[in-house]
């Protein structure tokens, strides 16, 4: 069938490497000062009383560091898949656990990994929150991932303190469902991982200068715009949001879904159930260990309104990264949210078109990621 080819790509999504650029204060690198968290305990937590609530921390767990020789050492390594950057600092990795809300708004536990630069002088670093793709394995999740050549790990190592949503139905809440392509789930995952973060940041005294730099490719680019969106509506971001960079992502859902199904609409609940059940049974591999939530296709199905998330009015750059050859998620989603944003009034929009020859899903993430690492570059302090 048609539209089980198109579905088939929507799921799809690739793992990109997101990095920094060199900019901000280089200066900096040379100070004698020795920074007095190299070698502090991070993984205690503040003490919490009464009701959990979104947000909170439940545990912080030690995972791994990595030095600036192995990340250099993988880059060069992997010049096919990775650019040849000089990265500046050795990381170590955290896995965090908080509090946030799951598809049928229960409060559940969640984790993510943190990613922080062992910067030898205090420096305040800027904050990037990196939103992953579409994953069918809770091993390729960011938490169970951080090796040196994952985005997050580079990314840290170019002087980010990094943030990446293991998302709900992955990491500490595997057991769950993945509650995909919903807004409120998809957003609230990072926005209370950040606010998270802030609380243990600011717990420990830890240095950071406020800056927010949000990205995301694919799913991870509709996960950004959410939460981008609910951050700014209901003013409750923890950092002070600087700008974003989306790729390839669904966020105007239901055009997005009418172009991949091709004329395929509603459907009798008779026939809409078992087309559901197939098509999830076929997408994901017979080993995948993570349960997608169905509530877009059961929408699509019923001719109901998606959780679309194109149009609001922005108040800080936005730059929209998108390939016209994409037939996993289709261009005109960009298209159409480029703009919505812009007849919203929004300060700062621009699509930029990806420049590889066939500019399909997968060709676009290195020109993609190498886009987003210089245009935050030139924003970002403290790197």
């Amino acid at each position: 069938m048609v539209f089980k080819h198109y579905l088939l790509w929507l799921f799809l999504s690739i793992t990109v490497v997101a990095c920094g650029g060199g900019g901000g204060n280089s200066e900096n690198n040379s100070d004698t000062t020795i920074n007095p968290f190299l070698s502090k305990d991070l993984t205690s937590i503040p003490t919490q009383s009464g009701q959990r609530q979104q947000g909170d921390i439940v545990a912080v767990k030690y995972l791994q560091e990595h030095t600036q020789t192995s990340i250099n050492t993988t880059l060069v390594a992997q010049p096919d898949k990775l650019p040849a950057l000089d990265v500046l600092y050795d990381v170590k990795s955290y896995q965090l656990n908080y509090m946030t809300l799951d598809g049928h708004n229960q409060l559940v536990e969640a984790s993510a990994l943190i990613v922080i630069p062992q910067k030898t002088s205090p420096t305040p670093s800027p904050i990037l929150s990196f939103q992953h793709g579409t994953k069918f394995y809770n091993r390729e999740a960011p938490t169970q991932v951080a090796t040196a050549d994952a985005p997050e790990v580079i990314t840290a190592a170019i002087g980010y303190i990094v943030a990446s949503a293991d998302y709900v139905g992955y990491g500490a809440s595997q057991s769950l469902e993945h509650p995909y392509l919903l807004e409120r789930p998809s957003a609230y995952a990072v926005i209370d991982m950040l606010h998270a973060l802030r609380t243990w940041l600011d717990f420990h005294q830890y240095p950071h200068n406020q800056q927010l730099f949000l990205t995301g490719y694919s799913e991870g680019g509709y996960v950004t715009m959410a939460a981008h969106k609910i951050m700014q509506e209901q003013q409750s971001a923890p950092f002070n949001i600087i700008a974003s960079v989306v790729g390839a992502g669904p966020y105007h859902l239901d055009l997005s879904l009418k172009e991949l199904f091709r004329g395929i609409g509603r459907l009798p609940a008779l026939i809409a159930d078992p087309v559901i059940g197939l098509l999830v049974s076929s997408l994901a591999p017979e080993d995948s260990d993570i349960a997608f939530q169905t509530t877009f296709l059961e929408r699509y199905f019923n001719g109901e309104t998606q959780d679309n998330v194109h149009e609001w009015r922005a108040n800080v750059p936005i730059r929209l990264y998108h390939g016209k050859d994409d037939q996993t998620v289709p261009y005109e989603s960009s298209l159409s949210t480029l703009n919505a944003l812009q007849a919203q009034q929004s300060v700062d929009i621009e699509l930029i078109d990806c420049p590889a020859a066939e500019a399909n899903h997968s060709n676009c993430v290195l020109p993609y990621w190498l886009f987003m690492s210089n245009y935050f570059a030139g924003m970002a302090d403290g790197l």
